[in-house]
């Protein structure tokens, strides 16, 4: 079973770092990353 997620933060460094984890692991599913609060909201 995978765990779906989303990375959302303002720093864009932080944005590919964690992204860059997050598709590494096997057990997690990356729905999008966003660099704001309103942005991931409105893409959910």
């Amino acid at each position: 079973m995978k765990l779906t997620c989303a990375i959302i933060d303002d720093e864009p460094l932080a944005v590919e770092l964690l992204e860059s984890y997050v598709r590494k692991t096997p057990f997690l599913e990356l729905k999008g990353a966003y660099n704001g609060g309103i942005t991931a909201l409105e893409a959910l």
